[in-house]
C-alpha cells in the first residue's frame, strides 16, 4: 500500500511540474538526484562579534554555497569601525571591512559548480556605521555578489517622518554613541537607491511581529528577502504558475480555476515539506533547525499573465482586489494542507514554542511558516510566465542569458490576445516592438487597456499590489518597484514610505539604466504611455497621522 501511495504522489508531482503548474526553486531543479544534494535555496548564517566566529561564518557560507544555496547575513552585531577590542584601542574594522572580505571570498565560489552565489547583507539603521553601509555600493565594482538592505525600525521610520533625531547604538552594549537626524539618513538612503538601486529597505519590527517563534529572533533574510530566517534556517521554496489557472466559465467569461488551484497548493505544500527531509545539510546546525521548524515558502509566478488572461489591468482596483483574494486563498489552503500533513505525520517539533500554540490554536501545523513570494527569475523563464507578482516588464524585450547571449522575447499572452482578435501578424509584432501598442491603430482599446507594462504602472500601484499579497503571506514578498530613468527622488521616497504605511516587510527600487548590466532591456524607448507620479508626498500624510497621534494603517492591522 505504501508503494502504491508513493507511485500516486510521484505521478501527481510529475504532472504538475511537466504541466508547469508548479516548479520548485532552481536549487531543487539543479541539485535533486545528485550526491549530497542540498535542496534549500538559501540559508541564514549568524555573524557574531568575535574574529574567529566571523571567519567561521564565512567558512560555513563557502560550504553552503558550493552545495548550491545562497546565503543571508546580518552584520548588525559587529562592533563599529575603530571601536575598542578588549585592551586594544580603536582597532575594530567594522562590518564593512568584513563584508568586503566575504564578498571577495564568495566571489570565487560557484554554487555546485554551476553559478555564482547570491548573498544578502543586512545592517541595522541604528548601527554607528550605517552611513558607510548605505554608500557601500556606490561603485558597481564593489560588492557585486551581495544585495544590501537596511533594517529600519519603527523608531527610525517615525523619526524620519517627523524629522526628529534618533540614536546610533554600539552593538557591544546597545548604548547610544551619538544621535543623528533620521530624515538625513533616510534621504541618503533614497538618493543611493535612486542612483545605484541599493540599498533596499527592510521594516524589521514588522518582520519580527510576524515571527512565529518569538524566542528565536529573525537572523537574516534570503538574498531577495522573501524568506525570513532564524539562525541556520533554510528556505525551501517553490512557486505555482497562476497563469495556468485562467479558465473560461459557463457564460464564456474568464475566471480563476480555484478548484484546480486548491489541488495544486495541497500537492506543492507536500512537495516542499518532503524536500526538507530529502535534503542534505552541509551544516549540522542547519539540519537541526530545519527539521525542528520545517519552514517552507510556497509562492507564485505568472500573476501578471493571469490578469492579462482575465482581461484585468495590473494597475486597477480590480487587479489589486484579485491579488488580495488570491493571497487569502493561498494562505487558507496552504494552512489546511499543512494541518493535514501534521495529522498524517506530526506537527513541527517546535510547535509548543510557537505563537500558534501560545494562542491556543486547535489546529497543529506541519510547517512553522508556509508562504513566501520569491522572484522566480529562472523558473518563470522555464514556465514562459511573468515573474512572481511583478507586472510584465515589456511586451517585447531582449533578455540577456548565460554566456552573454541575447534573446528576443514577445509576450505570449499578448500573442494569444492578438490571435483571438484575428490581427496577429509578424508585421504587427515588429511595429509593437518599434513603436509600442499605442501606435498600432488596429489593436482594440481593450487590449491596450489590459496589456500595461512595468513603466506604465505608477509607483503607488506597484506598492499597493505588493501590500495586497503581503496581507496574507506569512513570509516575505520579493518585489522590485521598477522606475523609468526619469523617475525622481520623490518617487523613491514615496515608494519607501507607502510600503511602510501599507504593511510591507521591505521593498527594493530599481530606476532603469542605473546599472550597466541588467537582465531585461527594452528593445525600444517608445514602450510606455507615460509615467504617472504621485500628486503629493506620502510623507505629509504620515506626518499628519503621527503628529495627531493616529496609528498608521499597518499598525492598525496588528
Amino acid at each position: 500500500m505504501i508503494d502504491d501511495a508513493i507511485v500516486v504522489v510521484e505521478a501527481i508531482y510529475a504532472k504538475m511540474m511537466t504541466g508547469l503548474d508548479f516548479l520548485p526553486s532552481t536549487a531543487i531543479l539543479v541539485n535533486a538526484g545528485l550526491p549530497d544534494a542540498q535542496l534549500a535555496a538559501t540559508m541564514a548564517i549568524p555573524v557574531r562579534d568575535h574574529l574567529r566566529e566571523i571567519f567561521n561564518a564565512l567558512t560555513d557560507a563557502v560550504d553552503v554555497q558550493r552545495h548550491g544555496a545562497g546565503t543571508g547575513f546580518n552584520f548588525s552585531g559587529l562592533r563599529e569601525r575603530n571601536a575598542n577590542v578588549h585592551q586594544f584601542r580603536k582597532i575594530a574594522g567594522g562590518p564593512l571591512q568584513f563584508l568586503h572580505v566575504y564578498n571577495e571570498a564568495l566571489s570565487i565560489i560557484l554554487q555546485n559548480g554551476r553559478r555564482s552565489g547570491a548573498n544578502m547583507a543586512i545592517l541595522s539603521v541604528h548601527h554607528p556605521d550605517i552611513l558607510e553601509f548605505i554608500s557601500a555600493k556606490v561603485q558597481e565594482v564593489k560588492l557585486t555578489n551581495f544585495n544590501i538592505s537596511v533594517a529600519a525600525t519603527d523608531e527610525f521610520m517615525r523619526a524620519a517622518i517627523l524629522d526628529t533625531e534618533y540614536g546610533l547604538r554600539t552593538p557591544t552594549d546597545n548604548t547610544v554613541v551619538r544621535t543623528m537626524t533620521a530624515k538625513q539618513i533616510f534621504d541618503i538612503m533614497v538618493a543611493s537607491a535612486w542612483n545605484y538601486a541599493d540599498p533596499g529597505i527592510l521594516f524589521w519590527d514588522r518582520i519580527e511581529r510576524d515571527n512565529p517563534l518569538p524566542d528565536r529572533p529573525i537572523a537574516a533574510t534570503s538574498p531577495c528577502a522573501e524568506s525570513m530566517l532564524n539562525e541556520y534556517e533554510c528556505g525551501f521554496i517553490g512557486s505555482i504558475n497562476l497563469a495556468n489557472f485562467a479558465m473560461k466559465n459557463e457564460t464564456g467569461g474568464r475566471e480563476a480555476d480555484y478548484k484546480r488551484l486548491r489541488e495544486t497548493i495541497f500537492s506543492a505544500v507536500r512537495f516542499l515539506d518532503n524536500a526538507i527531509d530529502l535534503s542534505e545539510y552541509p551544516l549540522k546546525q542547519a539540519e537541526k533547525v530545519c527539521l525542528d521548524q520545517r519552514k517552507i515558502g510556497l509562492g507564485v509566478m505568472g500573476f501578471a499573465h493571469l490578469l492579462s488572461k482575465l482581461r484585468i489591468p495590473y494597475n486597477s482596483e480590480e487587479g489589486v482586489a484579485l491579488a488580495e483574494q488570491l493571497s487569502k486563498f493561498l494562505r487558507a489552503v496552504a494552512d489546511e494542507a499543512s494541518f493535514e500533513l501534521a495529522k498524517e505525520r506530526e506537527p513541527f517539533p517546535a510547535w509548543k514554542k510557537s505563537v500558534y500554540a501560545k494562542k491556543g490554536a486547535e489546529l497543529p501545523l506541519r510547517n512553522v511558516a508556509r508562504l513566501a513570494i520569491s522572484p522566480t527569475g529562472s523558473i518563470s523563464i522555464i514556465a514562459n510566465a511573468s515573474s512572481s507578482i511583478e507586472p510584465v516588464f515589456a511586451l517585447t524585450h531582449t533578455r540577456k542569458v548565460a554566456g552573454g547571449k541575447e534573446l528576443s522575447y514577445v509576450d505570449p499572452v499578448l500573442e494569444e490576445a492578438l490571435a483571438e482578435a484575428g490581427i496577429l501578424t509578424n508585421e504587427l509584432i515588429e511595429r509593437i516592438a518599434n513603436h509600442g501598442l499605442a501606435a498600432c491603430e488596429e489593436i482594440p482599446l481593450e487590449i491596450k487597456r489590459v496589456f500595461v507594462t512595468t513603466h506604465e504602472i505608477s509607483p503607488e500601484f506597484h506598492i499597493r499590489m505588493q501590500a495586497a499579497w503581503q496581507a496574507h503571506v506569512d513570509g516575505g514578498v520579493s518585489k522590485t518597484v521598477n522606475l523609468p530613468y526619469d523617475a525622481t527622488l520623490l518617487d523613491v521616497e514615496n515608494v519607501y514610505l507607502l510600503a511602510y504605511k501599507l504593511g510591507c516587510k521591505g521593498v527594493t527600487v530599481y530606476r532603469d539604466g542605473t546599472k550597466s548590466q541588467q537582465v531585461l532591456e527594452l528593445t525600444t524607448l517608445i514602450q510606455g504611455r507615460g509615467h504617472h507620479r504621485y500628486t503629493k508626498p506620502v510623507r505629509d500624510e504620515l506626518k499628519a497621522q503621527l503628529s495627531n497621534k493616529q496609528l498608521s494603517e499597518f499598525e492598525k492591522k496588528e
